[in-house]
């Protein structure tokens, strides 16, 4: 009978072991993106991808979708889709945001002396880096 014991509890630490490097081995982070180019001005893009309420009307896989907030930086949007319910929220960034983001990739192996040039010419307003 202890024997029975021994063997099931080491069973079940060696699936808790299991779990555990299982565990580990997953990514710390996801991101999921898609890239699709449109015939149409920006202006015209952005306005249709903002407008959360509308997502039904063209994405296919997209039954409802409910907004708790504004609509601007901080709105949670529900998406009810084939794999169920989706919450997301919304960062809005503006693109001195994205110039600084590339900062780093533009300043690797280049001398001190030119970095201050680099930022200078990716037109940064700070005041607007924050939001």
């Amino acid at each position: 009978m202890l024997r029975w014991i021994l063997w099931i509890v080491a069973g079940l630490v060696g699936l808790v072991g299991l779990a555990a490097i299982v565990g580990l081995l997953l990514p710390k982070a996801h991101r999921a993106s898609r890239t699709v180019t449109v015939p149409a001005s920006p202006e015209k893009v952005f306005a249709i991808v903002t407008d959360f309420g509308r997502y039904a009307s063209w994405r296919s896989d997209v039954r409802r979708v409910t907004v708790e907030g504004s609509g601007g930086t901080g709105t949670v949007v529900r998406e009810e889709n084939t794999s169920g319910t989706i919450p997301y929220r919304v960062k809005i960034r503006g693109p001195s945001f994205v110039n600084l983001a590339i900062t780093g990739e533009l300043c690797r192996n280049v001398l001190l002396a030119d970095v201050p040039a680099i930022v200078g010419s990716i037109d940064i307003v700070m005041g607007e880096v924050d939001r």
